[in-house]
């Protein structure tokens, strides 16, 4: 059983290996293949281009005086890290 283990994982070293070398020599241009020398089909634009984000309809915030909250504590043992009052 551990040397069908030490096999697995050295095979995946070595494709790990061979795939890091060939990345890096890609990277490097020591490598050329015909599919990574395409270009990309979107030709960039000289104007950079902002996507509109949609704003909530007028009046549609509330004023934080008229929001209320509210928290109650169902527990009544204390927390222990709270301070004892006298």
């Amino acid at each position: 059983m551990r040397e069908r283990q030490a096999v697995v994982f050295g095979v995946l070293l070595a494709a790990l290996a061979v795939v890091g070398l060939g990345a890096a020599a890609i990277y490097t241009g020591s490598l050329t293949l015909p599919f990574v020398e395409e270009e990309f089909a979107a030709k960039p634009s000289p104007t950079p281009t902002f996507r509109a984000f949609p704003c909530p309809p007028e009046g549609a915030l509330c004023p934080s005086r008229t929001a209320t909250s509210r928290s109650t504590c169902t527990t009544r043992r204390r927390p222990a890290a709270s301070p004892r009052r006298p």
